[in-house]
């Protein structure tokens, strides 16, 4: 399993399958063995798995998995910057207003 280093379960060495639950997978299409295994023992874990996306290649799911991960930091960064912003809007506002009233006295 690989999640951004940032993801809450990113730092775990065992993860039951259940905790999955609410994730989005990168999985193979249905057919492949491997893919019906991971159904399987999701099912059994009470939980049918969300696919991010489904490829045919098993070679070229790292490389969208990769993807996928660097497009959610991506995410969690314009996030943070905007909540940065604003949080640097409200500073700046209280102290171009405190400098006003500096002004009046």
């Amino acid at each position: 399993m690989s999640v951004p280093t940032t993801h809450r379960l990113a730092n775990r060495e065992r993860i039951r399958l259940s905790k999955l639950k609410e994730e989005k997978f990168v999985n193979l299409k249905k057919g492949y063995g491997i893919r019906d295994l991971m159904d399987f023992y999701c099912e059994k874990a009470g939980f049918v798995p969300e696919n991010a996306y489904e490829g045919d290649e098993p070679a070229t799911l790292g490389a969208r998995e990769r993807e996928i991960i660097h497009a959610q930091r991506f995410r969690e960064a314009v996030e943070l910057v905007k909540k940065y912003e604003e949080i640097l809007r409200q500073i700046v506002k209280r102290r171009c207003s405190s400098k006003r009233e500096e002004k009046h006295y």
